[in-house]
């Protein structure tokens, strides 16, 4: 795990960045798949003693969380960062090695993706989300209603780790997506 974000920022001093590290940043909300994600990291959990999971988001799910996290017995290898500034969400993406994003519900295009992306994280993702994502990005998919094959998902891509550059395709770099915004908006001014 890095110990310095994509753009060489030191990141946050969390108590876990020198193992494989999961990360899970949404809402914590039943539909998110925060549930999903910490179920089958326990399956991980049992095996690898230096795996953590980072749940990065508050919300009504976090004490039930909390809670299951201890009846799960992987409480120690689990840090909940609860609700967050916007701005610091970017470095805490950073201290990973794998995305996990297990939603129960159909997104639109979930920009916890994009982020996990830019920062270099591999998701995995719920496999309803496919159609939602540039096929040339490396995403993994799982069932989130097979915790087992979610959990194999991200154990596979913590192994493989982060990156050290984002994972996104040019085209969606600020620069490019305001451009297409300012030509749909203003026929022509993105030139």
């Amino acid at each position: 795990t890095r110990l310095t974000d994509v753009t060489g920022v030191q990141t946050c001093a969390l108590p876990i960045y020198t193992d494989r590290v999961a990360v899970f940043s949404a809402r914590l909300h039943p539909q998110k798949g925060g549930e999903v994600a910490l179920r089958a990291f326990s399956l991980i959990a049992q095996d690898d003693p230096d795996a953590r999971l980072l749940m990065i988001g508050g919300g009504e799910d976090l004490a039930r969380l909390k809670a299951l996290s201890e009846s799960l017995g992987c409480a120690p290898q689990v840090h909940f960062t609860g609700a967050i500034p916007r701005a610091r969400v970017a470095a805490l993406l950073a201290v990973g090695d794998a995305f996990a994003f297990p939603t129960l519900r159909n997104e639109g295009l979930p920009m916890n993706v994009l982020e996990a992306l830019a920062t270099g994280l591999r998701p995995v993702c719920s496999a309803h989300t496919r159609l939602v994502f540039d096929e040339a990005f490396p995403i993994d998919y799982a069932d989130p209603h097979d915790v087992p094959a979610f959990g194999a998902a991200l154990s596979k891509a913590m192994s493989l780790g982060a990156a050290s550059t984002s994972l996104l395709s040019p085209g969606y770099a600020l620069d490019a997506c305001a451009g297409k915004y300012l030509d749909l908006l203003l026929p022509g001014s993105a030139g």
